[in-house]
């Protein structure tokens, strides 16, 4: 019976282990367990069908008071009838972990019993989705040493591959990047991605699976939550079968990047200045191999941009590209030898007579630890009931407010996506400021508002995916108490529009 005849989840998740060649390996599996359909489905299928040794572990995040703790005493109450190792962690208590004396500050860094802040209170200044997902990964890494686990198991199924797929393309992702989630990343697998979850809740309820809903998915409040409940059962009336054919996207996507990598060998050099030297009994590393300009040249102009790119990430692994760094890798045809196309905070790409270097420069360290690392995805259509802080500034959303004090920015919510970024200015960024007819880069900006050389570093910006900045934050406010710069396209005309509310803590 070939993969796509299999209906049965059970089927399809042994199918999927002997693929991955883990069937063999059936020492202890540490399940994901989060009290839904997806992950209930998935340990009974390990334990009951597969025969593995699993351990449960699950998170009460206490984000949905006492429907949280109803989750935890389901996988509670199931675990304890099918005699399953459970591990919990509690964000109010986190004593519960069970995790040994003396590994738990090792296992979750800052989120320790004792700390002057609880788990729940950092959580909350930042973006939660994205805080939540750093602490479960990191919880599930800690019940993995702790048991000497060789995998973690996570129910991601098919709706999720496509979700992914569907998002990555709409956000204006490179080709190259249109893949899905990997069925496995050691620790990490996913043995049910080839589900659907029609068929996981038909097993469920076949099997008599318990199972709580989290009513918030219900809500269209992210982006995810928008795909699932409005826009995907929509497509399915338009276009039957559109799923099939979305979940092959990656296979494109895989053949776009062999091209690219066949490209990019052809292109790419290394210069006897630039391979690894011996001094005494030890043997350095060759640097970045250098990219020949005239083989860049002799490439149809439409390709030269992808194969720099892939170049760049090939020899230094930057993955942060903004649509201003893409479109500057143009400018490498025209710059003489010594001049520089920068790209992000840290590339530099150096044009040296008939070839093109990259000198890449450490990340600045200047930051305190506790703060939230950036980028930083803003899911905006959820900020009308929960504010999100991070790095001491607070994202709402409201009615547009005439009297407005300086230390807050206003931006015109319908201007807005669903979805913003922020993150660091990078070098190229441009914008129209408030009030302006033309665009000024990030950097005259800063210079004009007298920002001080060793805090421009720290300006923010939030934009949009595919370039677009909305709004520029100061690291300080200025002695106006103004905390930054809106775009132009996302002033306020009415005080009857809604607006994003940036204002410093």
């Amino acid at each position: 019976m070939s993969q796509t005849e299999k209906t049965d989840p059970g089927d399809l998740v042994l199918q999927n282990i002997e693929q991955q060649g883990l069937d063999d390996n059936k020492d202890s599996w540490i399940v994901s367990v989060s009290g839904g359909s997806d992950s209930m489905v998935l340990l009974h299928i390990l334990h009951e069908i597969a025969g593995f040794h699993v351990i449960a572990a699950h998170v009460n995040f206490r984000k949905r008071g006492e429907a949280s703790a109803e989750d935890e005493r389901l996988v509670r109450d199931y675990c304890s009838k099918k005699g399953i190792v459970l591990e919990v962690l509690d964000i109010e208590n986190p004593e519960r972990t069970g995790i040994e004396a003396g590994s738990a500050e090792d296992a979750l860094p800052g989120m320790v019993a004792g700390s002057h802040e609880s788990l729940s209170e950092s959580m909350n200044r930042g973006n939660f989705q994205d805080s939540a997902r750093k602490l479960r990964r990191e919880f599930l890494e800690s019940v993995r040493q702790k048991h000497s686990a060789t995998f973690i198991a996570t129910g991601h199924h098919r709706d999720d591959q496509l979700e992914t797929i569907f998002q990555k393309i709409m956000r204006g992702a490179a080709v190259e990047n249109w893949t899905g989630i990997k069925t496995r990343d050691d620790p990490w697998v996913r043995p049910m991605i080839d589900v659907t979850r029609k068929q996981i809740l038909d097993y469920a309820a076949n099997r008599n699976i318990p199972y709580r809903t989290d009513r918030s998915n219900l809500e269209s409040d992210y982006a995810r939550n928008m795909l699932r409940n409005q826009v995907f059962p929509k497509l399915l009336n338009l276009f039957p079968g559109w799923q099939d054919n979305l979940i092959r996207v990656p296979e494109f996507a895989g053949l776009h990047q062999e091209m690219l990598d066949f490209l990019t060998e052809k292109v790419t050099v290394l210069r006897p200045e630039d391979s690894s030297e011996s001094v005494g009994n030890v043997r350095s590393s060759p640097g970045p191999k250098a990219m020949d300009r005239a083989a860049w040249l002799s490439l149809p102009e439409r390709l030269r941009t992808a194969v720099a790119r892939n170049w760049v990430r090939s020899q230094s692994g930057f993955a942060e590209w903004t649509r201003g760094d893409v479109l500057r890798l143009a400018d490498l045809e025209h710059i003489e030898t010594g001049q520089v196309v920068s790209v992000g905070r840290t590339i530099s790409i150096i044009r040296d007579r008939d070839h093109f270097v990259i000198k890449q420069e450490l990340q600045h360290t200047d930051e305190p630890e506790d703060q939230e690392p950036l980028p930083v995805t803003l899911n905006i259509s959820g900020l009308g009931k929960r504010p999100v802080t991070i790095r001491g500034v607070q994202f709402s959303e409201a009615g547009f407010n005439p009297e407005i004090p300086e230390n807050t920015l206003q931006l015109r919510r319908d201007v807005l996506p669903d979805q913003l970024i922020l993150r660091y200015w990078q070098n190229g960024d441009r914008f129209i400021p408030f009030g302006m007819a033309g665009s000024q880069t990030v950097a005259d900006h800063l210079a004009n508002r007298k920002i001080a050389s060793g805090q421009k570093k720290q300006t923010m910006v939030l934009a949009s995916f595919d370039g677009s900045i909305f709004a520029v934050i100061f690291p300080h406010s200025l002695r106006k108490g103004e905390i930054g710069t809106i775009a132009e396209h996302a002033r306020c005309n009415s005080e009857e529009q809604r607006v994003l509310f940036i204002q410093k803590t």
